[in-house]
């Protein structure tokens, strides 16, 4: 019966530090405030959006010649938050969709990828986790 009890100890030690672990995390993400999105400078807008990610992701891949099915959307005011309170960064964000052939030739399948832009150039590319569109959830359709 002992070895059940140390047991229970060791698995409710492990659950509180694991709930201590994740709401840290939490804390470390300072979502701005309506008022903040709403006062903040996302840059003037990009008429030519698309051509300004056309050349980053030539520039970026290691076989740009290859690149089938590019899609890009017209971007949408929003956010990226880095991580470790770094700081909110305030731009245009645009869903970009293409498959590319990687170093050794192959294609690697179609990848999502969201590019916030801010003053004419690209500032951050990366996956969803940390952007937010202003208003509403992010369309991937």
């Amino acid at each position: 019966m002992n070895q059940y009890k140390y047991l229970t100890y060791i698995l409710i030690a492990l659950f509180t530090y694991n709930n201590s672990c994740v709401n840290k995390q939490i804390k470390l993400i300072n979502i701005p405030t309506q008022t903040q999105i709403e006062n903040a400078n996302y840059g003037e807008e990009i008429p030519n959006y698309s051509h300004i990610i056309r050349n980053y992701l030539l520039q970026e891949l290691d076989d740009p010649d290859s690149i089938k099915g590019l899609q890009i959307t017209k971007p949408k005011a929003g956010w990226y938050h880095q991580k470790y309170s770094k700081g909110t960064i305030f731009g245009y964000i645009s869903w970009v969709n293409y498959n590319s052939k990687n170093m050794m030739g192959v294609y690697n399948g179609y990848s999502n990828y969201l590019f916030l832009l801010k003053n004419k150039k690209v500032i951050k590319v990366g996956g969803i986790k940390r952007f937010l569109i202003k208003g509403k959830d992010w369309n991937y359709k």
